[in-house]
């Protein structure tokens, strides 16, 4: 199947943390479907993530405990992010961050993203601009000119 005919969706998740294996979790799911022939689709949540922001964290996403208050947590979103990816290739910036959260945030369900094809645009721009040197998302799309 050719590129231009598949379903994809690009997406990121915002944390409170870099580490999901020490307790971090999602604080915003982000993607964009893109279908053949359709109209793309959006798909955006703030996450409660039940766990105080990191002041890290915070620098990166800009994300205030005040944003998340009264916001769905992620066993009510997971099950609407699911379906929505549902039959497309993934893409994402650091993949193996990004689906790390996701898997964590399945638990016991985590096998259901076993079946995904994945493309890591980080490892794309890696692969195609290694005169870049630096790799950080911002850098690349701005020497990129996107």
């Amino acid at each position: 199947m050719r590129f231009e005919e598949m379903s994809y969706t690009v997406l990121d998740v915002e944390t409170t943390g870099l580490h999901s294996s020490a307790g971090d979790k999602i604080c915003e799911i982000g993607a964009i479907r893109v279908d053949p022939g359709r109209v793309q689709r959006i798909f955006q949540t703030l996450v409660d993530p039940e766990r105080p922001i990191s002041t890290g964290a915070f620098a990166v996403n800009g994300i205030t405990p005040e944003m998340l208050e009264g916001k769905p947590k992620i066993d009510q979103v997971m099950p609407q992010f699911m379906e929505f990816i549902k039959g497309s290739v993934l893409v994402a910036y650091n993949a193996p961050f990004d689906l790390g959260f996701l898997s964590n945030a399945l638990g016991k369900n985590a096998n259901q993203l076993d079946d995904f094809i994945v493309i890591d645009v980080l490892k794309l721009a890696r692969k195609f601009f290694p005169e870049i040197g630096r790799y950080r998302l911002s850098y690349v799309a701005e020497t990129l000119g996107i």
